[in-house]
């Protein structure tokens, strides 16, 4: 064990609160440790058994072949430890089964709700994949899974969904899965989870995979009712670059002031990578832009007053219908109620001049009035009986209000 080992030892046997990451087979990175006697190890699990600011644990397996997986007072040191919440081993092609990686991520199904982080590279060969698989089936309070550069297929990949549904679906918020051979399939698979109401994935990476056209619209369209999801990364994959466009309808759909307000106002960062695809990419931006005020109900509000500048208020007409067929103002409070909202909404915004939200309230109401007939006939078509029943009705009404105003004077 070199001195800077040496010196990471010392400081996790002092519970060193400054030293929250080990890093295990590493030589040249600080919290490093590296040794080629098992002792050593066996000393180390100790302190780590006693220590309670570690929080990230990083090892290389290829770099500790002096680990004796038969002694387990380096592993039961982990057992032991509450401390530590992200684990990533750096595998290097490395075979994970039968090798201290595979132990290290035994330990933690015992241990099973330590462990928040996990992360897993190049090691997917030669079983690899079941024994992450069996992982995530324990693992049950897992945040973040990355997953980066294992050759991962879409054959893999399923397993690796149906193990994270039947285990961490409910807390996971963040799945990056960067540099792998993820195809049409796995993007199938994925938006299933996306819909999944109790989903609560907030950051899914899917950078450098083979990611087609197919694919890509089926991430898209899983968004149209998840409210979860803020970030999504798809670079340097081979898909159409009308996909742009897909995402462009799911983020604000036009085609009615309904489907506008129902669009996804969540998705806040979108990396798609098709710059020469300039307008569509312009107003996707835009549309993250907009999707980043933390009030989403003022987010569908502003979508609807820019990409709808002429809002037909006759659907509305017929809430207004009574019983005999005439038609009436019930709407018209609700309408101008929304419209002063959307004056608040913009008020503090640079474009706010660019809504002309007043203009449109004084159209709105314009439309109704156009739309409901007048409430009085011209007096030669009012019949007599009319009069008299209206007359009575006039009568019956003063005296009630005459009757509360003598009840009030005696209380």
């Amino acid at each position: 064990m070199d001195s800077n080992s040496q010196k990471t030892l010392r400081r996790i046997e002092q519970n060193d609160d400054q030293l929250t990451t080990l890093r295990i087979g590493y030589s040249n990175l600080d919290g490093r440790f590296k040794s080629s006697d098992a002792s050593d190890y066996s000393r180390l699990g100790a302190a780590i058994g006693n220590n309670t600011h570690l929080k990230t644990l990083v090892v290389n397996p290829a770099q500790t072949t002096a680990v004796n997986i038969a002694n387990n007072e380096f592993l039961d040191g982990l057992k032991r430890n509450s401390s530590i919440k992200l684990l990533a081993l750096n595998c290097n092609q490395q075979n994970l089964v039968g090798g201290v990686g595979h132990e290290l991520l035994k330990s933690y199904q015992k241990i099973n709700n330590n462990l928040t982080c996990l992360g897993i590279n190049q090691v997917l060969n030669n079983g690899g994949c079941n024994v992450i698989i069996e992982t995530l089936r324990w693992c049950r309070n897992l945040k973040n899974i990355s997953l980066g550069r294992n050759n991962i297929t879409d054959e893999q990949l399923l397993p690796i969904l149906e193990a994270i549904k039947g285990g961490c679906d409910t807390s996971l918020e963040e799945i990056y899965l960067i540099g792998n051979r993820i195809g049409n399939a796995g993007c199938h698979a994925l938006a299933t989870l996306l819909e999944d109401p109790n989903s609560n994935i907030q950051t899914l990476c899917l950078d450098e995979n083979q990611i087609g056209k197919e694919g890509a619209t089926a991430i898209a369209n899983s968004l149209a009712n998840n409210t979860k999801l803020k970030k999504l990364y798809l670079r340097s994959n081979p898909f159409d670059p009308s996909v742009v466009g897909s995402f462009c309808r799911v983020l604000c759909d036009t085609a009615s002031v309904s489907d506008t307000y129902h669009s996804n106002h969540t998705v806040e960062d979108l990396k798609v990578a098709l710059s020469h695809q300039q307008h569509a990419e312009e107003n996707l931006v835009a549309l993250l832009e907009t999707n980043e005020e933390k009030n989403k109900s003022h987010v569908a509000i502003k979508k609807i007053l820019k990409y709808h500048p002429n809002i037909d208020m006759e659907p509305l007409f017929e809430w207004g219908v009574e019983e005999d067929g005439e038609q009436n103002l019930k709407a018209l409070p609700y309408v101008v109620d929304w419209f002063e909202r959307a004056k608040e909404t913009v008020a503090g915004d640079g474009d706010r001049e660019d809504y002309h939200v007043e203009e449109r309230q004084l159209s709105a109401i314009f439309q109704f009035a156009k739309a409901i007939p007048l409430l009085l006939e011209p007096i030669s078509r009012i019949k007599v009986d009319d009069h008299r029943k209206h007359k009575r009705k006039r009568d019956e009404i003063q005296k009630c209000m005459q009757n509360h105003k003598e009840a009030t004077c005696v209380e």
